[in-house]
């Protein structure tokens, strides 16, 4: 799915899971492309707790409830 495919549906922010750690967060993402993957927008995070140098995201289906989020900012 991509991030505009995903922005249509509602859907502002990712989860973003660590396979290694466990850490999780949410992440907005309404500054980077919209042809950008959810799945490969994992690829390019690293865990900020072991730094792990990829993570596993999805859409965030359960938006709109409290929690914790970061912006992440398009890297050139």
């Amino acid at each position: 799915m991509t991030l505009s495919k995903m922005r249509e549906s509602g859907i502002r922010t990712i989860n973003r899971l660590c396979a290694r750690c466990g850490s999780h967060g949410i992440v907005h993402v309404d500054g980077l492309p919209g042809d950008v993957t959810v799945m490969d927008l994992g690829k390019t995070m690293c865990c900020t707790t072991c730094g792990a140098p990829e993570t596993e995201t999805q859409p965030n289906w359960h938006e709109g409830h409290p929690g914790q989020a970061v912006d992440v900012q398009p890297t050139a």
